[in-house]
């Protein structure tokens, strides 16, 4: 038996469904709480931007001096991680599969579309900070940011992959394992 087999023996162990579902809960928990708080930036930018009418440059949330585009790099690349490893769990889960199989589907499809989604986020904010490093512009248009405003389409970016796993959250705590209170 190859170490391989071994590995995958272990982490397939039905035994351990419990085990993978509390870290699939716990990592889709941090990534949420790690993605409201960048968030909630982008919605102070876009009432900046839109209610004061300032300019983009201007319109940097509420920690202005951290609006950086290595910030947003590290914190969009975290978040992808997060989500990576998130999804990675709940595949495990499949194959045992505590939740109801439909919702650890619709679970995964949700997670899934917001790793895609996410993914290309974090290729705008690659490009962003090579801008960044030619030119010295803060912040930096990226690909799409060329043609449609900055802190708009951010902010869609932003709203998109955080209400996807968010409702996938709604999804798994619906379907938690029920407990008898004596």
């Amino acid at each position: 038996m190859s170490l391989q087999h071994l590995i995958i023996m272990l982490l397939l162990n039905p035994k351990d469904l419990l085990w993978w579902n509390r870290v699939a809960c716990y990592l889709l928990s941090f990534a949420l709480i790690v993605q409201f708080f960048h968030y909630t930036e982008h919605v102070a930018q876009v009432y900046q931007h839109w209610w004061h009418r300032l300019p983009i440059k201007e319109s940097g949330g509420i920690l202005y001096f951290l609006n950086l585009e290595w910030n947003h790099l590290i914190f969009n690349g975290i978040y992808l991680i997060l989500l990576s490893l998130t999804c990675i769990a709940y595949v495990i889960l499949k194959k045992g599969s505590p939740p109801p199989l439909s919702s650890l589907q619709a679970i995964l499809f949700l997670i899934g579309t917001t790793i895609l989604i996410q993914g290309y986020h974090v290729i705008e904010h690659i490009i962003r900070v090579s801008m960044h490093l030619k030119t010295g512009c803060e912040p930096c248009p990226g690909i799409l940011g060329t043609f449609v405003d900055g802190i708009y389409l951010h902010f869609t970016f932003n709203t998109i992959v955080f209400f996807l796993p968010l409702i996938a959250a709604f999804i798994l705590l619906r379907n938690r394992p029920q407990v008898d209170h004596y």
